[in-house]
């Protein structure tokens, strides 16, 4: 399976609640290609869902250090616009505790 069926299996995987299984795709997604900055930014989310903050910061983390060539502020531009897609797609779907979670990490950064 290509990286990027990959990637869009673990997008349904996280729409329908099934996290372990997203983190599994994603992982698989960066053992491919270590240098793709957004799956670090799925894998973080799937952990965020989990409740597992730590998880999802040191994924994040790892993301960005990753992009040694880039700069910093891109990068973590690009990491808030996957959270804020995310904080629209709760928001549609009436899950605001989700959609609040995504959004407070989103001021974090």
């Amino acid at each position: 399976m290509s990286e990027q069926a990959l990637l869009e299996q673990a997008k349904v995987c996280l729409e329908e609640g099934e996290y372990e299984t997203a983190i599994a795709l994603l992982e698989q997604c960066i053992e491919e290609n270590p240098e793709e900055l957004t799956y670090y930014w799925y894998l973080g989310l799937a952990y965020l869902l989990q409740k597992q903050e730590d998880n999802a910061h040191e994924t994040w983390l790892r993301g960005i250090t990753q992009s040694l060539g880039s700069k910093q502020e891109n990068v973590e531009k690009l990491l808030i616009k996957v959270l804020d897609e995310w904080v629209n797609y709760y928001e549609l779907k009436d899950n605001n505790e989700l959609s609040l979670v995504i959004r407070e990490q989103i001021h974090e950064l």
